[in-house]
């Protein structure tokens, strides 16, 4: 588990010194893909990374997610099973990470631009965060909305978002929604 942990921080770390060198990228992971679980275990290992890393550090684990999304070596079911105890916790990184909320942001809405998951999806994960407070929810989906405007662009997130509506309106009630979306 060590090994495997170390093994992806330096997959990542070397992207981050040629991000043009996608071929690279694939090899590194090709060897890891016997792995017991790889998929999952690699996203979640860098979910507990995007945190407390730097903030080149995040953009590139968030690079090399949606790349593994789309050359097929990470699969929808590895994202999400991977990310969802990030979600489901999240309020408890704000001590150490007071932006941690925007960080999961960014990772879901990059995640989402790759089609790896989905804004009901994620609707389903944040409900279970009001167990801890019921203002995490309406948070989760705030950063999401803001980081989709600053990935995708305005329409596009706009677009996103109200094909999802009824789900985030379900979530966070119409009030929120309508702030989000501003």
């Amino acid at each position: 588990e060590d090994k495997l942990k170390r093994r992806i921080t330096t997959i990542c770390a070397e992207y981050m010194q040629d991000p043009s060198n996608v071929d690279e990228l694939i090899l590194s992971v090709n060897e890891l893909t016997a792995t017991p679980d790889f998929g999952t275990k690699f996203v979640q290992i860098n979910c507990d990374r995007i945190i407390d890393c730097k903030d080149d550090e995040r953009a590139a684990v968030n690079s090399v997610l949606a790349i593994l999304v789309q050359k097929e070596k990470l699969t929808s079911s590895d994202v999400k099973a991977g990310m969802m105890d990030l979600i489901e916790f999240i309020d408890s990184f704000v001590w150490d990470a007071p932006k941690a909320f925007d960080y999961l942001g960014d990772m879901l809405a990059t995640t989402i631009q790759v089609k790896a998951v989905d804004v009901n999806w994620i609707c389903e994960q944040a409900a279970k965060t009001k167990a801890s407070s019921e203002e995490n929810p309406g948070k989760i989906m705030q950063s999401l909305a803001t980081a989709m405007k600053n990935i995708m662009g305005a329409d596009e997130a706009r677009s996103i978002l109200d094909a999802s509506a009824s789900a985030i309106e379900g979530l966070i009630g119409p009030d929120k929604l309508a702030s989000i979306k501003a």
